[in-house]
């Protein structure tokens, strides 16, 4: 957005901010200060009444968060960038993507389109690269924290650790790792990899072992078929046949 575009200015649905009519505020000048100066200009019979005042796409909102005794607090905050587009290498489909983006019901699902790599493009021209990279976004984008509590740092830590040993599955030259994992889910009363619910551990270690032979080993058999029977995971593996 350049300097000579403008934001415009919503009314606030409190009946108490009539700031209607008001002229647009060029972009360069939407910064903290001008913010705080326009609203302390315009607001003032409401100043015991805290806003959140942010960019959202071409308006600068002014929303009510909560009522306050003493002077008003304001705050400006641009918009989170929003996802464009998903891409991926058909030879190596991000399943574990695909699969959180039907898990969070999003239409994003639907938006994976085939390309050289995988890769999320963002409205802020950021670029996240990778089949989990894309995957851990897409868990904090659509706010799935069963998937991926970001509060939780012993969880993530666990969830990290988990990813991790996926990256590392190979065909035929992961015996031993295969064996560490089955082991772990025998002492998981869940059946899953962390903690009492599915999680992203459970997609991204999916995604390179559901085509892995593993009857022999008995707790990971069992789990490749309970994530196989979850809705989401049928769906993207009829995207994705092996």
């Amino acid at each position: 957005m350049t300097g000579e575009e403008k934001w415009n200015i919503k009314e606030s649905t409190v009946p108490s901010l009539k700031i209607a009519n008001v002229k647009p505020v060029p972009v360069e000048n939407a910064a903290p200060k001008h913010a705080e100066k326009f609203v302390s200009q315009n607001t003032k019979h409401v100043a015991p009444i805290r806003y959140d005042v942010h960019l959202d796409s071409q308006n600068l909102v002014l929303q009510q968060i909560d009522s306050v005794v003493g002077k008003a607090n304001w705050i400006v905050r641009p918009p989170a960038p929003k996802i464009e587009k998903i891409s991926f290498d058909a030879r190596n489909p991000p399943i574990a993507a695909q699969i959180s983006a039907f898990y969070g019901k999003s239409t994003l699902a639907t938006h994976f389109q085939q390309g050289n790599k995988t890769q999320a493009i963002l409205s802020n021209g950021e670029i996240i690269t990778g089949n989990f990279a894309v995957a851990r976004f897409l868990v904090k984008y659509l706010n799935l924290n069963t998937l991926y509590d970001q509060k939780d740092l012993q969880i993530v830590s666990l969830i990290e650790s988990f990813i991790e040993k996926s990256l590392e599955i190979k065909a035929d030259k992961n015996a031993v790792l295969l064996g560490q994992l089955d082991a772990h889910l025998g002492k998981m009363k869940s059946g899953f990899f962390v903690g009492n619910s599915v999680t992203l551990a459970d997609f991204a270690l999916f995604e390179n072992l559901h085509s892995i032979k593993t009857a022999a080993l008995v707790h990971l058999q069992k789990w490749k078929e309970s994530i196989k029977k979850l809705p989401e995971v049928s769906e993207v593996l009829q995207k994705n046949p092996t």
